[in-house]
């Protein structure tokens, strides 16, 4: 089932750029086909699957289908980084030209009183690689996948990159790629274009302001010497629908066990209805502990339909 919500509006003001440290975020250049993949699985739209929205400030919307059966650790990451709050003004950090944009690596933090730092965004702990875990998704353009150190397969965290093209050698599976592709755009592609770093570009440009923003993408009208934290693209996160796996079981003596993945700490409505267009009725509230969660429903009728609702 799925519900709707909304997270992370930003506030942005005016501030100089100040020299920073943070991780340095793969993946490079280079590299060559993978030969030992197999074929690319394609989709086409479920309502059954998560759906967030990347709003990337100055550029529009990328609406996100996530792979949530097929890739459920990477896409379990992705989403907690979102529930807890670590993406809150974060960047898109780097673009690479016909290459890769990245974000979920930085972010921007208010001390009050005007001051202002880009720093790391915390990271949780690693994901195993879920490469050929479920159908297999190839590299393509639109993807999004998690991003690792060189050489640490099984060290996916925060960062991740969407693909401006077709880079299957990031598809190979060794140590340096193996970039696990865990959802993909389905709405707002004119606005990868956008976040391509070409000569025609007029959307955004290119500059070096050290440390790890060495391709950072800001306004047009930034420089080095004038850029401020407006300049920059930050990014809101918006989830429009949550697969949380709702699940029926019809059991002995008319009952009937309804389960569901919880989020934590937050509250889930469970409700029926016999009827589509008829008023829904809710039997369960709780909070959810992360799990699965199971509710036993007796004396039901043999028909009618269960809506799960997550409170923010």
């Amino acid at each position: 089932m799925k519900t709707t919500l909304l997270l992370l509006t930003l506030t942005i003001t005016p501030v100089f750029f100040p020299t920073l440290q943070a991780q340095p975020v793969p993946p490079g250049g280079g590299g060559s086909p993978c030969t030992n993949c197999p074929p690319s699985a394609i989709y086409t739209n479920s309502p059954g699957r998560t759906i967030v929205d990347l709003e990337v400030r100055y550029v529009g919307t990328l609406r996100l289908e996530l792979f949530d059966r097929d890739k459920p650790a990477s896409v379990k990451n992705f989403l907690q980084y979102i529930f807890s709050n670590d993406y809150t003004n974060s960047l898109i950090h780097r673009a690479a030209t016909n290459s890769v944009f990245q974000g979920g690596s930085l972010r921007i933090i208010d001390f009050g009183g005007g001051s202002k730092a880009v720093v790391p965004v915390s990271e949780k702990p690693s994901v195993t690689n879920e490469l050929m875990t479920g159908l297999f998704f190839s590299n393509g353009r639109g993807t999004i996948a998690l991003a690792h150190y060189p050489g640490q397969t099984n060290n996916a965290t925060c960062h991740w990159f969407i693909n401006l093209a077709d880079n299957t050698y990031l598809d190979a599976p060794d140590t340096n790629n193996a970039y696990v592709v865990f959802g993909r755009v389905i709405s707002g592609l004119e606005n990868l274009d956008k976040l391509n770093p070409s000569a025609t570009n007029t959307t955004i440009k290119i500059l070096n302001l050290g440390g790890y923003l060495t391709e950072a993408p800001v306004r047009p009208t930034a420089t080095v010497s004038t850029v401020t934290y407006d300049d920059l693209l930050t990014v809101t996160y918006r989830i429009i629908t949550l697969d949380m796996n709702l699940q029926l079981q019809s059991l002995l003596n008319n009952v009937r066990s309804v389960s569901w993945q919880s989020v934590s700490n937050k509250q889930h409505t469970l409700s029926y209805t016999s009827q589509l267009g008829s008023a829904w009725t809710n039997i369960l509230t709780t909070n959810g502990n992360g799990a699965t969660q199971t509710f036993p429903q007796t004396n039901s009728s043999s028909n009618g339909f269960y809506r799960l609702q997550y409170q923010p």
